[in-house]
């Protein structure tokens, strides 16, 4: 920009575009979130301001008055006591954006973060950060592995650690210094079907939210058939997505969301000419969108998927042959917003919904924006949740879990399904999610 007044100038286009590019971005606009503020923003601001610091300090004003209305604007906001809370993050990064206008920048600490310069937040290419390391054995006595026992030797040697033992088999990721002392150790329970080592200082070279941690080989042979990039969170899932055909699987998820940028990097380094983008988060919908305006010389086609549970009905429907992808593309949607899904997770807070009373670090059952249920047992409030699935029309039943889900619970939330009635079919997935405890989602 030019001198300051060209600055106060440029803020005011910035806001009308933002404005219409934020609306024109959604197919049906909601009042009471984040479009609200950014509305208000455009039809309020102060045209008097004669520097960008009077500005902003305008900005945040108009922008929290336009949050502390979201409650009025939606009756959810107003239930559940609370702000839009995408309009108030809104707030903050005017007051960030302020604060660094003012010479005062802003550092972000990670929660568990520690401040000391010997402390690194990002992977130092130039250290040893040790080997992303995998692995998969097949016990020769399942019965008697020692599962704790085992893992506890692992923390010895690494952190970061998956362990999933599946009748007699077991799979392991773990970040090591010495991988070699990793496998020594596994192989004293059974014979290896697969390992790798990986160097994560090389991997660190490559930042940005990277593809399940690590570096995807790129095969040119493929470059005639349909790529498939996929948002997903937890080990199993990008296993799961990568048996279905899934080329690139990025990290995202609940407050980690990938940018555009990491989307382009990625995009960049495919030779396929066509490729699919699975968001399978709302938030990243738009993002994805974006992406596809930006890149040329490739045809770029965003399946809008808004959860984990829809990526995967997507991707039973699709495959790596179907280069006039515009031919399926409508069928495969029609699939995936067909199904009826929902998820288990913890409240954090008390509030009452919908005539649901919600206790803090109870388990609640949602369905869409729905909130079905909260008691102390995720047994009873899956209950209510497959109960309703079934209602609306699901017969073969997914469940993925989470770590924090034990053996017997699964059982007994198998059991309950199969009693409802004959017809019911279940299948159960270790997803390894964050935030959920249980992804569950109904096919007719």
């Amino acid at each position: 920009m030019g001198t300051l007044s060209h600055d106060v100038a440029d803020l005011r286009k910035i806001l009308r575009h933002s404005r219409e590019y934020a609306y024109n971005a959604v197919a049906n606009p909601v009042e009471g979130t984040i479009l609200s503020a950014v509305r208000a923003l455009d039809e309020n601001y102060d045209r008097e301001a004669t520097s960008l610091e009077e500005a902003f300090s305008s900005l945040i004003e108009i922008a929290q008055a336009a949050t502390d209305k979201t409650p009025e604007q939606l009756p959810i906001l107003k239930e559940a006591g609370v702000v839009d809370s995408g309009a108030y993050g809104f707030v903050l990064m005017l007051q960030g954006a302020l604060s660094a206008l003012e010479g005062n920048p802003i550092t972000i600490i990670a929660a568990g973060e520690s401040t000391e310069e010997e402390k690194f937040s990002k992977a130092d290419a130039t250290k040893n950060i040790g080997y992303c390391t995998e692995f998969i054995v097949t016990l020769k006595d399942p019965e008697n592995f020692p599962k704790e026992e085992f893992n506890e030797d692992l923390e010895k040697l690494g952190d970061s650690i998956v362990m999933i033992v599946e009748e007699d088999i077991l799979k392991v990721h773990v970040h090591a210094k010495r991988p070699g002392q990793v496998f020594n150790l596994a192989q004293h329970y059974g014979e290896f079907g697969k390992i790798k080592a990986e160097n994560m200082a090389s991997q660190a070279e490559d930042a940005g939210h990277s593809v399940e941690g690590e570096n995807f080989s790129i095969n040119k042979e493929d470059a005639n058939k349909l790529a498939i990039v996929a948002v997903s969170n937890g080990v199993g899932l990008d296993e799961e997505f990568k048996a279905l055909g899934v080329d690139v699987v990025v990290s995202g998820g609940q407050s980690m969301n990938p940018s555009v940028e990491d989307f382009m990097k990625i995009i960049e380094k495919l030779p396929n000419k066509k490729i699919v983008l699975l968001p399978n988060n709302s938030n990243i919908i738009l993002t994805a969108d974006t992406v596809k305006q930006n890149v040329e010389g490739k045809d770029i086609y965003v399946l809008p998927t808004k959860s984990l549970q829809q990526g995967l009905v997507a991707l039973y429907n699709m495959n790596k042959e179907m280069l006039d992808f515009e031919n399926f593309q409508e069928g495969i949607i029609k699939e995936f917003q067909a199904i009826n899904e929902g998820q288990i997770t913890h409240a954090v807070r008390d509030t009452e919904m919908n005539g649901v009373q919600v206790t803090a670090g109870h388990f609640i059952s949602l369905k869409g924006k729905e909130i079905l249920a909260s008691t102390p047992s995720i047994i009873e409030t899956y209950k209510s949740l497959v109960d309703k699935i079934v209602e609306d029309g699901g017969e073969l039943i997914t469940i993925i879990y989470n770590d924090d889900v034990t053996t017997e619970e699964r059982e007994e939330i198998v059991k309950y399904t199969e009693s409802i009635n004959d017809d019911i079919e279940v299948e159960v997935k270790y997803g390894g999610q964050g935030v959920y405890h249980l992804l569950v989602f109904g096919e007719e």
